[in-house]
């Protein structure tokens, strides 16, 4: 595998397709650099990781998240895009829902809740979980990660 390296908010879903995990380098998630690809990552590391996400209307989208937490939800435009959901817990802000809603071209009510399952295992668990909207939560102001 030829090792490719990447600016962080740069990825996309072309590059999840043909290297399904990425080490990220932090704090400062200026880059992210293609790993060989594995069935159950074994090592502690900021790894993103091909996620499959389920709207609650049925339509499934690709996406990336942190392995080891499930955090920093990232999903796909049909575009093959970047749309930040997430940074952390499972829950986001009603306005930032409804930004992310429109941005999937969709009403928030079809698509939230949200459930993942992330493409690899972390330490032999499969991550996976669900997103909601939470009424008390402040907005992160979608769009930046």
């Amino acid at each position: 595998m030829k090792l490719q390296r990447k600016a962080f908010d740069l990825l996309n879903l072309r590059d999840f397709e043909s290297s399904p995990i990425w080490l990220v380098e932090l704090p400062d998630r200026a880059f992210a650099t293609a790993v060989e690809p594995v069935d159950d990552i074994a090592v502690y590391g900021p790894y993103v990781a091909l996620t499959v996400y389920s709207l609650a209307d049925g339509t499934t989208v690709s996406g990336f998240c942190f392995a080891y937490d499930c955090s920093g939800h990232v999903l796909f435009s049909t575009e093959g895009e970047p749309i930040y959901l997430a940074d952390y817990g499972g829950s986001c802000a009603p306005d930032d829902a409804a930004v992310f809603a429109k941005r999937l071209g969709k009403k928030i009510e079809e698509v939230f809740p949200i459930q993942f399952t992330v493409s690899v295992k972390y330490y032999g668990s499969v991550q996976e979980g669900k997103i909601s909207i939470q009424p008390n939560r402040q907005s992160r102001v979608i769009g930046t990660r």
